[in-house]
């Protein structure tokens, strides 16, 4: 079954928090960030994503409870601005409510140009919890120099990954720009066939070059996409709440998990049987020659 091409650009698996339940109509949190996008097509091929235009914007802002808020714009200094919010729900990797905007894939220059560095965000935030705001600077570009990628025996054996063993993949380190206050790593696996997110590992070291997927997470069967993300992040001393602005690298890759293929020396047993099962077979035949 051929693969669907997406790109998983939801802000969504990029942010470590640690919320405490509050009341309603508390915006606890908010980031605005700019990511690059990259697609490991091969176990030594790293390329743009979707021919180039591979980056997007998003803003986001975190809150207590799922439904507080379920309507928004960012507003900023631009031609482009307002901009209406279009994601809402669990938008983090610990599963934190949220709401904000995220833009479409576009040229690394014409995201630059449409959402300039150096500008305060709000985000204006309304539902049945009332009015709410978060203002958050991007004040600078801040990525590291370093692209994700899976060694090439790792991104083989997701081509060829076995739902019943665990799968130890290793990929590279990276260097956090020197404007970041963190650097930080994030590996996700989406289920493609079923949605949803099966495994992610958040907010390790950048120092860190591999992870163990455990048994049980993939399916027979089922389309999958692999997100490896470098995230250097810091704080714009000027917001209005807890915050960062993020410069994000991000590298995804497609595979599909395929009825197990015996291995060499399951091969050797299952042959071998076969011709111990015929020799006693062809004894049987000249036992029942004899005594007819």
């Amino acid at each position: 079954m051929g693969l669907k091409r997406i790109g998983i650009g939801i802000a969504g698996l990029t942010a470590v928090l640690a919320i405490a339940p509050l009341a309603h109509g508390q915006v606890l949190y908010a980031d605005v960030a700019k990511n690059l996008q990259y697609e490991q097509t091969a176990g030594n091929s790293v390329v743009p994503y979707n021919g180039g235009t591979n980056a997007f914007f998003y803003t986001r802002s975190f809150f207590a409870n799922l439904g507080d808020y379920d309507a928004g714009t960012t507003t900023f200094n631009g031609a482009f601005s307002p901009r209406t919010f279009n994601i809402f729900g669990l938008l983090d990797c610990c599963g934190h409510p949220g709401a904000g905007f995220q833009s479409v894939y576009l040229l690394p220059s014409v995201m630059d140009s449409r959402f300039p560095t150096g500008l305060a965000y709000t985000m204006n935030l309304t539902g049945p919890a009332g009015n709410a705001t978060a203002t958050v600077s991007y004040l600078a570009d801040i990525y590291t120099s370093d692209i994700p990628k899976l060694s090439a025996a790792s991104f083989n054996a997701l081509q060829t990954a076995s739902p019943n063993a665990p799968l130890t993949i290793n990929f590279n380190a990276f260097t956090p720009n020197p404007g970041a206050s963190l650097g930080q790593g994030f590996f996700d696996i989406f289920d493609l066939t079923a949605g949803g997110v099966p495994y992610n590992a958040a907010g390790f070291s950048n120092s860190t070059t591999s992870l163990t997927i455990p048994a049980g997470t993939f399916t027979v069967g089922h389309d999958y996409l692999f997100q490896l993300i470098f995230d250097d992040l810091a704080a714009d001393p000027r917001g209005t709440v807890a915050n960062d602005y993020r410069s994000d690298v991000r590298t995804v890759g497609y595979f599909t998990v395929s009825a197990a293929v015996p291995e060499p020396a399951t091969w050797a047993m299952m042959i071998g049987g076969m011709f111990t099962a015929g020799a006693a077979l062809r004894r049987r035949r000249r036992l029942e020659a004899l005594h007819c």
